[in-house]
């Protein structure tokens, strides 16, 4: 394997992983949204 397609290889899984933690935070930030949305359906039922 030459030292050319070693880096970028590296570069790959770099980009990869960079890529898994936006699509983890995503996920991460969705969940938080639609668990306050349904907190928020609840203390308007609550209230109603």
């Amino acid at each position: 394997m030459e030292a050319d397609s070693l880096g970028e290889i590296i570069k790959t899984e770099m980009f990869d992983d960079i890529l898994n933690m936006i699509y983890s935070a995503k996920q991460k930030a969705e969940f938080q949204v639609n668990s306050t949305v349904i907190e928020l359906y609840w203390n308007i039922g609550e209230y109603v």
